[in-house]
């Protein structure tokens, strides 16, 4: 079993199973009307096979029977002329058994004798009389001169007393053969027997239309029946010896091999499979693909629109599982357009109710803001003052992130975090008393986006680190970056680097009362989520935020 199977028969079973399994998803996956006629076509193959099957036996039987017919008709035919002529050489022959040893030089007497020859056939024949050497005596008034006699004459056959031959040029069968017992006879009988005369002997053996019927004696040959079309290329002549073998009789019925009705057998079944095929298709096409086709575009419609009035039910003549689904489609349709406008509602009178929150927070915050700066300005001492404007700057600071987030609530991409800072610098130069005006902030900065809980943490930074710098010393300037950085692999979300330099952080651990300051920033740069990096020898703070894209 080893040397016979070069591969397991395990593997060999899997690849056919692999195999079968490649051919059953690729029809699947075929269009339906072709997985249609492919099944349809199946179905057909066995009434094909059975219908091919009657064909072959019908055309078998067919060629059979005009076989036998044709045998049994040359036959007859052959069987026919020779007799006839037999018959015809055996009266004349008795003419001359009594009077074989008479002179029929006489002209008168030989014409006598040529008519009395001819009054005994019952076909019309010309007769000629010759002497032994070839000698004309006296003939009939048709008799062709031409003749085939070969001198001297002998017999073919023992059985036979005279010779046939054909003449092809006159169209003509002549029979030859010497008057009275050879050989003490002196003359020679010569008969010709014309095409019409032959027809009439066989006239009622032979079926005319279309055959062929022929005398052939070596090169020589006398057609009879001429075939009214070409002969066909299938068809099978009978040939018949006759007269001791000296002559063939050749016959063609000249039919074709089957018949038109043996050709239905064959064409039924394609018939049978175009009908099936074409009303097959007809019923799928509208009863299935059709609605289905529509349904799917319906769907596809509505995906794209959310238009009810796109939707088409499917036709009357669908199937009814089709309209069935059609309708229960076109129900969840309805129901879904409801829970979208129910949804659409309740989320703008969501919008509705956030906007007003925000905007009652915003208003809320400018209130505060300018509460604080009236106190500030009814203020005595300095002390004082500075107390009002830092928490001023934080009120403001906040109002400033709820102002831009309420102006970007509808963009929905967040809080454009260069625009916030730039506000937010600008704010705090703003609310700076008569001897911090020399305060500077510079700022190198890219666009990027942020959500509001990270937004909110780096504002009160910012503020904590400029209100601590402005304690120190107003002079000392503070620089801000933010830089957008791309993503190194894909599928992680763009981060930005937000730097702060100041040379006020450097006092920030070693100025006493300042542990309040730092613990602030440090919580709200945890807020941020990301890597910080906090060098207050240096004055540097660094901080890694995630953003949102563009």
């Amino acid at each position: 079993m080893k040397a016979f199977f070069k591969k397991s028969p395990s593997k060999t079973f899997h690849k056919k199973q692999l195999l079968t399994r490649r051919l059953f998803l690729l029809f699947v996956s075929m269009p339906t009307w072709f997985r249609m006629l492919v099944v349809l076509s199946l179905a057909q193959l066995p009434p094909s096979f059975v219908a091919l099957g009657a064909f072959i036996a019908s055309s078998h039987q067919y060629r059979l029977n005009h076989q036998k017919e044709a045998q049994l008709i040359a036959t007859e035919s052959a069987r026919t002329i020779d007799d006839s002529v037999d018959i015809l050489a055996y009266d004349v022959r008795n003419i001359f058994d009594e009077e074989g040893s008479y002179d029929f030089a006489d002209m008168g007497e030989c014409s006598l004798l040529i008519q009395h020859m001819q009054s005994l056939g019952f076909v019309p024949v010309d007769y000629a009389l010759m002497d032994t050497s070839g000698r004309l005596l006296c003939k009939s008034d048709n008799f062709k001169v031409n003749t085939a006699v070969l001198l001297p004459f002998k017999p073919i056959g023992e059985n036979n007393f005279y010779n046939v031959d054909i003449l092809d040029n006159e169209g003509q069968l002549q029979f030859s053969f010497l008057g009275g017992h050879y050989p003490l006879s002196k003359y020679l009988v010569v008969g010709q027997i014309g095409r019409d005369s032959l027809l009439k002997i066989i006239e009622r053996k032979v079926v005319p239309d279309g055959s062929a019927l022929f005398l052939a004696q070596k090169s020589h040959l006398l057609p009879l029946i001429s075939p009214k079309k070409p002969l066909l290329k299938q068809s099978h002549p009978v040939v018949i010896p006759t007269f001791d073998n000296s002559i063939n009789l050749i016959y063609d019925n000249n039919l074709p091999p089957f018949r038109k009705v043996d050709l239905l057998f064959v064409l039924l079944p394609v018939l049978i499979w175009f009908m099936t095929a074409s009303i097959g298709w007809v019923v799928v096409h509208y009863m299935l693909l059709r609605p289905l086709r529509r349904t799917q575009r319906a769907i596809v419609d509505y995906g794209k629109t959310g238009e009810i009035q796109k939707i088409k039910p499917a036709s009357i003549g669908a199937a009814r599982e089709i309209r069935q689904v059609s309708k229960a489609f076109y129900h969840v349709a309805v129901r879904l357009a409801a829970h979208e406008r129910a949804l659409r509602n309740a989320l703008q009178h969501q919008k509705m109710l956030t906007r007003e929150v925000h905007h009652r927070v915003k208003n809320n915050l400018q209130v505060v803001s300018s509460l604080l700066s009236i106190h500030s300005r009814r203020a005595e001492t300095a002390k004082e003052k500075s107390a009002y404007a830092t928490i001023q700057r934080r009120v403001n600071a906040l109002a400033i992130v709820q102002r831009q987030y309420y102006n970007e609530l509808d963009k929905g991409q967040g809080l454009d975090l260069s625009l916030l800072i730039k506000e937010l610098v600008n704010g705090l130069q703003t609310s700076l008393q008569t001897f911090e005006k020399n305060f500077q902030i510079e700022t190198e900065i890219d666009q990027v986006f942020v959500p509001l809980e990270k937004a909110m943490p780096i504002a009160f930074i910012l503020v904590e680190i400029v209100d601590f710098s402005l304690a120190v010393d107003p002079l000392l300037p503070i620089t801000i970056i933010l830089q957008h950085h791309s993503a190194e692999f894909e599928n992680t979300p763009d981060h930005a680097g937000l730097e702060i330099r100041a040379e006020a952080l450097k006092q920030l651990s070693s100025r006493k009362g300042n542990e309040v300051i730092r613990r602030i920033i440090s919580a709200f740069g945890r807020q941020l989520g990301g890597k910080s990096v906090e060098k207050e020898e240096d004055g540097y703070y660094y901080y890694d935020i995630d953003i949102l894209p563009d």
